[in-house]
């Protein structure tokens, strides 16, 4: 029994029923807050390297203006647990969500056990005529 389905049946037998899909969004709200907190040490040197534990390229996708990642549906199956989010972000730069996705979905694993998140939107809403890419 992993560390999940130990707090589900804590906290059905303590009568709060949250549903999965909300307990998974839980979740990812606070892995990505852990994340940006992690990049919090970022020196500001611009290079593909790694912040701590956090590739710089996962640092800069989180230094978006606006985030938004939106658990929408998930499928549990004996071996892995597929998760599938759309992203709303707001930035100037290109950026590339796989370092993102990555860590999620390695920070994910003591929780949930093996997973894969899958992004079904990804919207950019910063103007596209001022995008520098």
């Amino acid at each position: 029994m992993n560390l999940q389905e130990n707090i589900d049946r804590i906290k059905s037998m303590m009568g709060l029923n949250e549903s999965k899909l909300e307990t998974i969004q839980s979740l990812i709200d606070r892995i990505t807050n852990g994340m940006k907190n992690d990049c919090q040490d970022d020196d500001g040197v611009e290079e593909v390297r790694s912040v701590g534990d956090i590739h710089f390229e996962a640092c800069r996708f989180l230094d978006s203006d606006e985030l938004k990642v939106v658990v929408f549906d998930y499928v549990k199956s004996d071996n892995y647990t597929l998760i599938y989010v759309n992203i709303t972000i707001s930035t100037y730069l290109y950026v590339d969500e796989d370092y993102y996705l990555f860590e999620l979905t390695k920070r994910l694993k003591p929780w949930i056990g093996n997973n894969k998140v899958i992004v079904g939107e990804y919207n950019n809403i910063y103007p596209e005529s001022k995008r520098q890419w």
